[in-house]
């Protein structure tokens, strides 16, 4: 594979990359946004005494979970964009 074709094959990975990511970003915020009140619910009901530790627990596992997915894909998308500045830096 020439070096230009390698550069542009590995370009079109990255803009791939990017994007599954974008989606996937969007649709675990999205799903954390939906549980966001339940979670608040939790922490009330623990702070409060109302709910057990194991009770709380279940309660917020969903909810940081889908969080912290949307944190790992911001991530990602943040590599993916430095990736892709630099090969539009790049002379292909």
């Amino acid at each position: 594979m020439s070096g230009v074709m390698y550069k542009l094959h590995t370009k079109k990975y990255w803009v791939g990359a990017l994007n599954l990511n974008i989606d996937l970003e969007r649709e675990y915020a999205h799903k954390a946004e939906q549980l966001k009140p339940s979670a608040i619910v939790a922490f009330r009901k623990y702070g409060a005494g109302h709910i057990t530790l194991e009770e709380f627990r279940e309660l917020i596992f969903e909810y940081s979970f889908y969080q912290r997915r949307a944190y790992e894909a911001n991530k990602i998308i943040v590599e993916c964009h430095k990736a892709l500045d630099w090969f539009d830096s790049q002379t292909i």
